[in-house]
């Protein structure tokens, strides 16, 4: 997740932590994935090789305001960098622009540019291997000094000197996770028999090779795309990524292996970055792939490559396949270029907003000084979307009292076609969740109804609390007509929680006993490999997975620290009342970990669980040993950690049973339908919509 300290300040409160990351930990793992190790020898101190192998960094870039100012953002923070090479490696540099005519644009001063035909078609990517060929025949790759060439693109920034990778029959190359050879193997086999599975999880950029390395590979890396971009099944199976295939493809036919850096660059939208730390600036030394150490971790990545839009609610909370309330994303410039001093990203966004946010920002600000970075009106991260609707935190009277409740399920009719909703939450700062994706809610006034948008559908819900005949809460329908008179809709809900969680919401709402409290209070689902957990109000825990699904309960022991546990404590809201403060996290409060589960938040909204144990200690009779709270960064953060991620909106949410209730089947169903008997007696293989694993039972 975000190194917090790295950020700049915004308001926000600090998510307190006792380190960065593990000493020793592998945050180089797998850096040379394919056995390979980095060529020596090195310097012990600077990590620099000795002797020297400078590079030439060539920049591929296409005509265009869009590629224009990402090109000098890039040669900008490669000229900083360069400075402060302590190495002396990172030397010349050029931009190889395609446009239409072959006809140079006005920037040749400010970057050393060789301009060359641009070509046309669907498919504009085949632009970087014809623009590298017509770069060598033209021999601008003969007037190079430096025999080593680093490819980069438009979307690259150095974060800090990046030392010569490469050796002379080795290129260098970022390990690109989605490359797999085995996946795509019959694939390549179409185009180079027996080679299928034996390609390297790379592409032609970022690359360091060798010039007579490139010389080799260049028409081959062409002529192969092009090969796939006529072959349409191969086109449907590598979509966008099928020049990066046919540089593959290339390399492992003239038996070039590459040495595979895990951390060369940082790719990534908005999800948490766990396992190493991103940040800038750094310092210059080492250059070494692990990094110099910086706030208490290493920093191993030398470059950031922002092709995914960075998105955020407003409280900072991940948005994933949308546009957030905050969002930087390259595509948002394609005609004119980001303003100056693009806003802040929310105080609990991860490190890569804040860390590209400076880096464009300071682009910029230079740039600007210069007299050549136009005045651009409008553009600004937060401009782009704003939900609707918004709730207040999860205690409070009246309708707050619904918030950080469920699982509900609704189903009603909207537009004349039935739908329904099953595991229904309403959460704090507005949100909806259920299993077809998110919604909005806020009260709607001071009574028992709330404003309700899921689905399409806008509506407008009464609270209907149970009596004692009747126990149980519903919502209701609140006039035929959506808030906003959007859509005449009807409707209805009922919420199933736990018999416990529905005896402490009945209680009279409390407010938060502290900051976290109130932060987190009404959120979820935190989702991970080792399960899932809705925080839910008057410290309800809704939670599923081997370690975490046994628990019910859930209170802030301290500002980074949550326990989960079963029973009650004086955190109860039925006795808080007779000892307020003891709600209060304390760090003394720690040794309550022995109850439970203690998770820590690593980030605003990521839970990290505490080391799976060995299995080693009890058989020995040893005791547990003492608690220590995680490292932001280390190997296993991924897989221990869990992070409330926004899904999509709702939009398919029509009931195919048209408001029936569905249920098992039992024998007299199956006395009454012999198409119910044959279809439990099938053996045949079902799918619904494309999905298979259908099942009669």
């Amino acid at each position: 997740g975000r190194p917090v300290r790295d950020r700049p300040t915004t308001g926000g409160s600090d998510v307190p932590m006792t380190g960065d990351a593990a000493p020793g930990d592998a945050t180089d793992a797998c850096f040379g994935c394919n056995g390979g190790e980095r060529p020596g020898p090195l310097h012990p101190l600077t990590g620099c090789n000795i002797p020297p192998r400078p590079y030439h960094t060539l920049l591929t870039s296409s005509s265009g305001t869009y590629q224009l100012w990402q090109s000098r953002v890039m040669h900008h923070h490669f000229v900083a960098q360069r400075a402060r090479d302590p190495c002396g490696e990172m030397a010349g540099f050029t931009r190889l622009h395609t446009t239409r005519d072959a006809v140079p644009d006005a920037f040749g001063a400010e970057m050393h540019t060789v301009t060359v035909k641009e070509g046309h078609g669907a498919y504009p990517v085949v632009n970087r291997p014809s623009s590298v060929v017509q770069f060598i025949d033209g021999g601008h790759l003969d007037r190079i000094q430096e025999d080593y060439i680093f490819i980069a693109e438009t979307d690259h920034i150095f974060l800090r000197p990046m030392p010569n990778l490469a050796t002379e029959n080795t290129p260098a190359a970022f390990h690109f996770g989605y490359m797999v050879a085995d996946g795509q193997a019959r694939i390549v086999d179409k185009f180079v028999p027996g080679l299928g599975g034996k390609t390297d999880p790379i592409g032609p950029s970022p690359l360091l090779i060798h010039k007579d390395l490139l010389r080799r590979l260049a028409k081959p890396w062409l002529d192969f795309t092009l090969k796939i971009c006529e072959d349409r099944e191969a086109v449907q199976a590598l979509g966008w990524v099928r020049e990066m295939w046919g540089y593959a493809i290339a390399a492992a036919s003239l038996g070039i292996k590459h040495l595979v850096l895990d951390a060369l660059q940082f790719e990534g939208g908005s999800i948490g970055n766990r396992d190493r730390q991103l940040a800038w600036p750094v310092p210059a030394l080492p250059v070494g792939t692990q990094g110099p150490e910086h706030r208490g971790s290493h920093m191993p990545y030398y470059l950031v490559h922002y092709t995914y839009g960075i998105e955020y609610s407003r409280e900072g909370i991940p948005m994933e396949l949308q546009v957030g309330e905050w969002s930087l994303d390259k595509r948002h410039y394609m005609g004119h270029y980001p303003p100056t001093a693009l806003l802040p990203p929310p105080a609990c966004a991860h490190d890569r907003a804040f860390v590209l946010t400076q880096l464009i920002n300071n682009a910029s600000a230079a740039l600007t000084i210069a007299g050549t970075w136009p005045d651009a009106k409008g553009g600004s991260p937060n401009t782009y979307h704003t939900l609707p609707l918004r709730a207040p935190p999860a205690s409070g009277t009246g309708p707050r009292s619904i918030s950080g409740t469920g699982p509900w399920s609704i189903s009603g009719v909207g537009a004349g076609r039935p739908f329904r909703l099953d595991g229904v939450f309403f959460l704090g700062h507005g949100f909806v969740t259920s299993s077809k994706g998110h919604g909005r809610w806020a009260p709607a006034g001071e009574g028992d109804t709330i404003d309700v948008q899921v689905c399409a559908h806008s509506m407008r819900l009464r609270l209907i609390r149970g009596a004692p005949d009747a126990p149980g809460w519903r919502l209701q329908t609140e006039g035929n007509t959506g808030w906003g008179g959007r859509d005449e809709v009807q409707a209805s809900a009922a919420l199933a929680a736990p018999a416990e969680a529905m005896r402490l919401w009945a209680l009279p709402p409390r407010p938060a006993p502290d900051e976290t409290s109130l932060r987190v209070e009404g959120t979820g689902p935190y989702r991970g490999s080792a399960g899932s957990a809705y925080l839910l109000r008057a410290g309800v825990l809704l939670a599923t997975g081997g370690e975490i699904g046994q628990f019910r309960r859930w209170r802030a022991l301290t500002p980074s620290t949550l326990l989960f546990y079963n029973g009650a404590d004086d955190a109860d809201p039925a006795t808080a009342a007779a000892n307020p403060a003891a709600t209060a996290p304390t760090p003394a409060a720690t040794a309550d970990c022995a109850r439970g589960v203690c998770v820590e938040l690593t980030d605003c909204f990521v839970l990290r669980l505490p080391p799976a144990p060995s299995g080693l200690l009890d058989p020995l009779g040893l005791a547990a040993p003492p608690r220590v709270p995680p490292h932001r960064y280390s190997a296993d953060a991924t897989a221990r950690s869990l992070e409330w991620i926004l899904r999509p909106p709702a939009t398919v949410c029509e009931d195919p049973c048209g408001g029936l209730t569905l249920r098992k089947l039992t024998p007299a169903d199956g006395a009454a339908s012999a198409l119910a008997r044959a279809l439990q007696a099938s053996t045949a293989q079902w799918t619904w919509a494309g999905f298979g694993g259908l099942r009669f039972e």
